[in-house]
């Protein structure tokens, strides 16, 4: 397995407690989240918005696994193909509220008796609801030299949008993976409903499929909300092999932009906890394949971020890690630090005396004790896991409030309701010094950034002199981009207004930006 959120009601004997943290609850232990993809056939799980950065580092991730798992060419591509167009369909039409913001996407990809099942989930507007469900059934009704012309047809008739290309995408999805598409949606609020879509590649098509696909797919559902409630935001599990972790670090660096206060420090903390599984796991079979298997992920709570590992170990060590453990916890930092000095040395005269380097690192940096719990499998083997806590990076909640005149626009900038709004009329003579305020607040919040930044333009009418104004308005938010995610949305009311004429200029002038076009009725 690779990447994963999840949860699972597992029950396992033998539980034996030790430092572990509040953050640990019964229903959320590692060992459980680790059987629970076991038992799904899950191997890659992110949730999270999606941008092209973040999905580059996801295809490459899952290229490298379907290398690993020896998949022939033909089957790589399919997957491959399916991929890039269930990814390219949540960046088009994802949604997200502020309460949602983080969590607004999700992929997750199963490989069960050599089938692979991939899920997209997004928020979606209410008012695509029932497009979607329409457009999808009617491509399951179709065969396959149908779905052929069908695709033909729209191709001649559909004009392509901004968010893409008329629906092209879920009939070439089809025809790739030659069975029927599996979806569904959750209404959890009024407005942005969760559409769950799967794709099944490999697999037979016979009487019982899309019986066996809408279980699996309620199965899924079930999963991704325990995540939800278990405060999961990434993970990777699975056999631990280092051409991976490279690929995990690319994407976490996307995942976890702003959240930390030093992103230096929680690297290093998860390089090192990531190299304890490497050289520390004892190889353990799980369906008739060994290896180092083991499980890492971050939880998100208000203040910090949890950083957790899990391993097989075997029993004949479970003492002596323990041992060091106890003894890492209940020493200073400054003996921790003099301790830590004299094993370098005894490694640079070429003693061997380094047990629990590792562990020293780790308190030393975070500067917290560490928590770990074990678990008794069986007569040979325990699971251990240790956890980690990283203060976050937490904003200044200080905001900007400007109200609307007759000739400039009210401008409500908050990040304690991660709200960043502009409305009204843009026609002063003096436009920079109009935007003073605002340059200044954004050079503040550069500082400490939340992770995604999303702001909405509702302009009225725009001045064409007001051009340098934005421009130099829209270069802060490119800057901010680099360590924020940021998402411009553009309401206009026709494609001949100056309001739409100037936000696509602004577009083609800052390509690294995402922006959203919404004509207003």
């Amino acid at each position: 397995m690779i990447f994963s959120y999840f949860y699972s009601k597992l029950f396992f004997p033998f539980m034996e407690q030790k430092n572990l943290s509040e953050n640990t609850t019964k229903n959320c232990q590692t060992l459980k989240i680790f059987n629970h993809l076991e038992k799904n056939n899950i191997e890659y799980v992110y949730i999270g918005h999606f941008t092209s950065n973040i999905t580059d580092s996801i295809l490459s991730l899952a290229e490298l696994n379907l290398q690993l798992l020896n998949e022939s060419i033909k089957i790589r591509k399919r997957v491959y193909f399916i991929l890039v167009e269930g990814l390219q369909n949540i960046t088009r039409h994802q949604q997200f509220t502020p309460s949602k913001t983080d969590k607004s996407a999700g992929l997750i990809i199963q490989n069960k008796n050599n089938e692979f099942i991939i899920t997209t989930i997004n928020h979606i507007h209410i008012t695509d609801k029932e497009k979607i469900k329409q457009h999808i059934d009617n491509i399951n009704q179709l065969e396959k030299n149908e779905l052929k012309n069908f695709y033909r047809k729209i191709l001649k008739q559909q004009k392509i949008s901004n968010k893409g290309g008329a629906g092209l995408g879920l009939i070439e999805i089809a025809r790739k993976s030659n069975n029927k598409l599996i979806y569904d949606f959750v209404d959890i609020d009024d407005k942005y409903p969760i559409f769950f879509f799967q794709i099944f590649i490999h697999s037979e098509n016979n009487k019982s499929f899309e019986l066996d696909a809408q279980k699996n797919l309620q199965n899924i559902k079930k999963v991704y909300f325990k995540l939800i409630e278990c405060s999961v935001i990434f993970s990777l599990s699975g056999i631990f092999v280092q051409d991976k972790l490279v690929y995990m670090l690319s994407l976490l660096e996307q995942r976890l932009l702003g959240k930390a206060s030093n992103k230096n420090k929680i690297f290093n903390i998860i390089v090192e906890l990531l190299q304890n599984i490497l050289n520390h796991a004892d190889n353990f079979y799980i369906n008739s394949q060994l290896g180092k298997y083991g499980i890492f992920y971050i939880k998100e709570q208000e203040d910090y971020l949890s950083l957790v590992t899990g391993n097989y170990v075997k029993n004949e060590k479970i003492n002596t890690i323990k041992n060091i453990i106890d003894e890492v916890n209940s020493i200073s930092l400054r003996e921790l630090t003099t301790k830590h000095r004299k094993i370098l040395a005894n490694i640079k005269n070429n003693k061997t005396e380094v047990s629990g380097l590792g562990l020293i690192n780790l308190r030393i940096k975070t500067k917290d004790k560490i928590n770990y719990f074990i678990t008794k499998v069986n007569n040979e083997f325990s699971f251990l896991s240790i956890e980690v806590k990283v203060s976050k990076q937490k904003p200044k909640l200080f905001k900007l409030s400007i109200k609307a005149t007759k000739n400039t626009p009210e401008i409500f900038l908050s990040p304690s309701e991660v709200k960043y709004h502009f409305s009204g009329t843009l026609n002063c003579s003096t436009p920079i010094a109009f935007f003073s305020p605002v340059y200044n607040w954004l050079k503040k919040y550069l500082k400490n950034p939340h992770s995604i930044t999303p702001i909405s333009f509702e302009f009225t009418n725009i001045n064409e002199y007001t051009k340098q104004a934005l421009e130099k308005l829209f270069s802060l938010f490119d800057i901010l981009n680099k360590k924020s995610i940021v998402i411009i949305k553009w309401y206009y009311k026709s494609e001949n207004s100056n309001v739409y004429k100037i936000g696509k200029y602004l577009e083609k002038l800052f390509p690294e930006i995402e922006f959203k076009f919404i004509k207003k009725e």
